[in-house]
């Protein structure tokens, strides 16, 4: 059993879809050992897993990818660590988790820090080459590197230093205290091949960026399985990896179908032409409906995983057509009282779940004092009027907010494209108020492109973890200097919040943790730096032969050198 550490304040929890039972497997990693035999796996079929995205692969490392999450991630790169279903972290490339039990983790007394990292022994690349310390400190070189456009440049900009110490022990020096130095995200300092690409980044960095070593199978990573071949826009085949560090998979080959119609992907799984769809490609209504047509046939199962909460985002940035009125609180706090999330949540998850003040659950331990400290805001067109009239808003005789100028309060509402009709009911509910608001639809491609997912002029509905405040961090903010990669698209600062974002950063106690998100909490709801809307559900189906998936954890691949087919 590998060592585990559980990451601060999560909630995972696990349904059951129109009857169907969730099969939950064993979550203990394989041991690395030596590839087992076709007797052993014993499939009585192609020991082929066919999985259906919507989303096409435009690059295969998470950290340079333009916009979306990689649907394959997981299925071709490892990280030094990673966390399970249950929100543990697990060490993978890496030996231990840094501790400050054993020396490892060292905070100094003038608040900087110092990790060390030791590898497993014998790592290899999909190519066979060794991974060693030392494509760890080129892949920090490449993430330090103002020139490399990254989605996100956490917790390297925290770290003054990382040196290889030997192949496999790697010195990383911090400038202050970080608290996720001990339990490292799948992506931090996520290694790079220094065999493939050092010499084309000392040579040539715009060509290094354009490598079709990022896109097609020249592609080696450490991941479970390896890509053979990509057809962009139509298949990716992956094959899987003999020295994967935690053994070989299961299943012998991954064909990836993208199927931008997600109406399609239905109608495929009902005729058993796809394994396994991810939640980024079906709606909670799609699982509803597999639920139901699987009743009788057992065919098939859902999973549904509850991690997350729809949001909305009110943009503080001076971008063309901004609407002004909402960097008044008053204007923000208005426009939540208008909607009534209970519905908006019944409807977008096909009845599964219903408003949220907080990304918290009622289920989690902190959630009664959260409970207590945060502000709410219930539908109430009475507040609503209140609140615009102290704003300078009067309602005229057509029914709409105007201000002193006979201006009506329009507000633009868009949300991600597999939420396309989050527009048209927010905005139904805000008319009905009085606030002249106006559905934006959006498209996967228009989402790939960073500047314009940071340039909505009034209201963006987006997903949020417990515990996370990136996108609300003014650190994180997506603007013309970083190429729009940050992930505080809607440019809210405050520097009371500043603070406290710092202050949950450098506190190692659990304890002080728990008060500070108490108080970070109810911080964000009396300001709306975020308005919460309902709890979010996130349902994946597998055909019933597809046996070892466990739950979510950023995806459910998660485990997917585990899987089988029985």
């Amino acid at each position: 059993m590998l060592a585990s550490v559980r990451k601060g304040p999560r909630w995972t929890a696990t349904v059951v879809l129109a009857g169907m039972l969730v099969a939950i497997m064993g979550c203990a990693p394989s041991q690395q050992g030596s590839e087992p035999s076709g007797a052993e796996r014993g499939p009585t079929r192609p020991n082929i897993l066919r999985v259906a995205g919507s989303v096409d692969v435009t690059v295969f490392h998470d950290r340079l990818r333009p916009g979306n999450d990689s649907p394959l991630d997981p299925y071709v790169n490892a990280g030094l660590a990673d966390r399970d279903h249950s929100q543990v972290i697990h060490p993978v490339l890496l030996e231990r988790l840094p501790s400050q039990d054993d020396g490892s983790w060292i905070v100094n007394p003038d608040g900087t820090m110092r990790t060390l990292l030791t590898l497993r022994k014998d790592l290899k690349w999909h190519d066979g080459s060794p991974l060693t310390s030392a494509d760890i400190v080129f892949a920090f070189q490449v993430y330090r590197d103002r020139d490399i456009p990254l989605f996100s440049d956490l917790p390297e900009r925290y770290m003054t230093s990382v040196v290889a110490v030997d192949d496999r022990t790697i010195e990383v020096n911090w400038r202050e205290i970080y608290v996720e130095a001990g339990t490292p995200a799948k992506n931090h300092l996520a290694p790079l091949p220094r065999h493939l690409l050092a010499s084309l980044y000392d040579q040539d960095k715009k060509a290094f960026l354009s490598s079709p070593f990022w896109t097609t199978e020249q592609y080696v990573g450490t991941g479970p399985f390896a890509v053979a071949t990509r057809d962009p826009g139509v298949r990716v085949t992956l094959q899987a990896n003999p020295y994967f560090v935690l053994g070989r998979p299961n299943i012998d080959t991954i064909q990836f179908d993208v199927v931008p119609d997600k109406n399609t992907i239905v109608v495929r799984l009902l005729a058993g032409e796809v394994d396994f769809a991810e939640y980024r490609s079906i709606q909670a209504q799609d699982a509803q409906t597999l639920g139901e047509h699987w009743k009788t046939s057992g065919a098939g199962q859902i999973y549904n995983t509850f991690q997350s909460n729809r949001l909305l985002w009110f943009q503080h940035r001076d971008v063309p057509g901004h609407q002004k009125a909402i960097l008044d609180v008053r204007v923000r706090q208005a426009i939540m009282h208008a909607i009534d999330r209970e519905a908006l949540g019944r409807a977008e998850t096909a009845g599964l779940a219903g408003a949220s003040d907080s990304p918290f659950a009622p289920t989690d331990a902190i959630w009664p004092r959260i409970e207590r400290a945060i502000t709410k805001y219930p539908l109430d067109p009475r507040r609503t009027e209140a609140l615009l009239n102290g704003a300078g808003w009067a309602k005229a005789a057509d029914g709409l907010f105007r201000n002193a100028t006979g201006e009506t309060l329009d507000v633009e509402i868009t949300a991600s494209s597999d939420h396309p009709k989050e527009p048209l009911i927010i905005s139904d509910f805000l008319k009905r108020a009085g606030i002249d608001a106006k559905p934006v639809p959006t498209s996967e491609a228009l989402e790939a492109d960073p500047e314009y997912r940071a340039s909505f002029p009034g209201a963006s509905v987006q997903s949020s973890s417990p515990g996370v405040y990136n996108r609300v961090e003014g650190a994180q903010a997506a603007t013309a200097a970083n190429n729009y990669r940050g992930q505080n698209r809607s440019g809210y600062a405050n520097p009371q919040f500043e603070a406290l974002i710092r202050r949950l950063a450098t506190t190692l106690d659990e304890r002080a943790r728990d008060d500070l998100l108490v108080e970070m909490e109810a911080f964000v709801s009396a300001d709306v730096a975020l308005g919460h809307l309902y709890y979010q559900v996130r349902p994946a189906v597998g055909l019933r032969s597809l046996k070892g998936i466990t739950g979510l954890a950023g995806s459910y691949a998660w485990n997917v050198w585990e899987w089988r087919f029985e």
